[in-house]
C-alpha cells in the first residue's frame, strides 16, 4: 500500500490499521512524491489525501492518470459532500473514504478494490466484530 498523506498524525494512525491487517505500508508526505513512489512501484492500492502542499490529491491523482497509471486509487477526504465525491470521480479517483477513517470500512474498501492476489491466495484477514461486522477480507498475499 502507499499512503500519501501531508498529516505525521494521520500517517500514523492509518499505518497502523493497515499494518494490523497484515499490508506493507510506504509513506509520502505530498503528491509530489506520492506521483513518484506510484509511478515507480507495485501497489496494491494508493491510499492519497486531498489536500497536501506541493501537489494535491486531484493533481496528483490527474497526473498518474495522464501517465497511465491503472490501479485503484482511494481519497482520503475530510470533506463527504456530494460535489466533492464527483470532484474526486472526476480527478480520476476509484473511490473515497471520509476521514476520519475508521478501520472496518478501510478495510472493506481495500478489500473492494484490491487486484486479487495470484495463485498462493491471499491473507484472510478478520476485522472486530465489535460493530456488527462479520467477515473476511482478503487483503494482502502471505509472505
Amino acid at each position: 500500500m502507499l499512503l500519501v498523506e501531508d498529516s505525521v498524525d494521520n500517517q500514523a494512525l492509518i499505518k497502523t490499521m493497515l499494518k494490523k491487517m497484515g499490508a506493507d505500508v510506504f509513506l509520502a508526505g505530498d503528491g509530489e512524491v506520492g506521483v513518484k513512489f506510484a509511478t515507480n512501484g507495485d501497489f496494491d492500492v494508493v491510499l492519497m489525501d486531498i489536500q497536501m502542499p506541493k501537489m494535491d490529491g486531484h493533481a496528483a491523482t490527474r497526473a498518474l492518470r495522464a501517465s497511465g497509471y491503472s490501479g485503484p486509487i482511494i481519497a482520503l477526504t475530510a470533506h463527504a459532500m456530494k460535489e466533492e465525491q464527483a470532484r474526486c470521480r472526476e480527478s480520476g479517483f476509484t473511490d473515497f473514504l471520509s476521514k476520519p477513517v475508521e478501520r472496518e470500512a478501510l478495510g472493506r474498501m481495500i478489500a473492494r478494490h484490491r487486484p486479487r492476489p495470484s495463485a498462493g491466495g491471499a491473507m484472510v484477514i478478520r476485522l472486530s466484530t465489535s460493530v456488527g461486522l462479520d467477515g473476511d477480507f482478503d487483503l494482502m498475499p502471505p509472505a
